[in-house]
């Protein structure tokens, strides 16, 4: 059987280098759903948005339906045209907030990159590292992530590299630290003890979507200071909190894909 096709929206890079948080979009379709292939098309063309904050990015009408799973908005003053969008989950409750009452019903909260946990399993992946990287790619340059390179316990994890070697690249690590959102989705999905660090003020939006990933889990944003190696070890381990109710998000996200709009 030949597979079916999914007209799908992700952010691209403007220098067209990769960028895995969003390219786990049509990574993870095509893994999860077989028989699907996921297809870009621009705003205008695409039956589906899936992983990134992107909704904003949609600002004029559409004369048809856009599916949306599991997007979510850039910054707090960020909005979109949506009047023809049919949301099946979203990335956290501060996006759901924003949409129309009449949208808001039946809704998921959860960024689909935590079902990579569904396709990889960190316990069969050696340890390799005490401490694992993962800088935005605006901080790919920044003087801190030189000095932890030293260390032979650390590994600088590349963005801009295809998905599953990021996925490999995180499992081999005992803790991982990240101004990448995706780098620490990523980590929960693999269990895997992690924090929120800031390299720079640069990463777009001023921290929603960090607030808005872990609103749907009821949680309030923590920036972990940087610090000694020592110090920051012991920083993740005592700061981090794991998803008691994985399973369940993932569930509910598998549930609510869209799998119908594939033709």
């Amino acid at each position: 059987m030949s597979p079916t096709t999914c007209t799908t929206y992700w952010w691209r890079r403007p220098d067209g280098l990769l960028n895995f948080g969003d390219d786990l979009t049509p990574f993870l379709i095509e893994r999860l759903f077989p028989g699907v292939s996921a297809t870009w098309a621009d705003l205008d063309d695409a039956d589906l948005v899936g992983i990134g904050s992107v909704l904003q990015q949609f600002k004029r009408h559409r004369t048809s339906r856009l599916h949306c799973w599991g997007a979510g908005y850039i910054a707090s003053n960020s909005w979109g045209m949506h009047d023809r969008t049919q949301f099946h989950a979203v990335r956290g409750a501060l996006t759901l907030a924003k949409l129309q009452p009449g949208q808001q019903r039946g809704v998921v909260l959860g960024d689909p990159g935590l079902l990579v946990g569904l396709l990889f399993d960190a316990q069969e992946v050696e340890t390799k590292y005490e401490l694992g990287v993962v800088p935005h790619y605006v901080d790919a340059s920044a003087p801190l992530l030189g000095e932890l390179s030293r260390s032979a316990d650390v590994s600088i994890i590349d963005v801009a590299a295809p998905v599953a070697e990021v996925v490999r690249g995180v499992a081999q690590c005992r803790r991982i630290i990240s101004s990448s959102l995706h780098g620490l989705v990523l980590s929960d999905a693999l269990r895997i003890p992690n924090a929120w660090v800031q390299f720079s003020a640069d990463v777009a939006g001023d921290g929603f979507k960090f607030a808005d990933y872990y609103s749907g889990f009821g949680r309030e944003p923590d920036v972990t200071p940087l610090s000694p190696m020592r110090d920051l070890l012991r920083a993740v381990e005592t700061r981090y909190r794991p998803i008691e109710s994985l399973d369940a998000v993932q569930a509910a996200l598998l549930d609510t894909f869209p799998q119908q709009i594939a033709r």
